[in-house]
């Protein structure tokens, strides 16, 4: 049976797919570090360090280091919305 399309050119198709989804993956990583470190120099002219946290702690010590604040929190509220997948 003859092939439309080589079975070479099928896996280097995978190989871009995969190679794509990689190098979106790492866009949004690299999108989130700067708008969480936008963040931080905010909140470092409000006077409010939040020092080395986890991707995953980032919300919770935000909400925690401003929630004695009356305008911070809308901020909080923003920046805590989970990610798009």
């Amino acid at each position: 049976m003859h092939r439309l399309v080589s079975r070479g050119a099928c896996e280097e198709r995978g190989s871009r797919n995969w190679r794509a989804l990689l190098t979106a993956r790492r866009l949004v990583l690299n999108k989130m570090r700067d708008i969480e470190n936008g963040l931080r120099a905010l909140l470092r002219e409000a006077g409010v360090k939040l020092g080395k946290l986890g991707r995953k702690d980032f919300a919770g010590r935000l909400r925690e280091m401003c929630a004695d604040d009356s305008v911070l929190p809308v901020l909080v509220d923003w920046a805590s919305q989970p990610a798009p997948v």
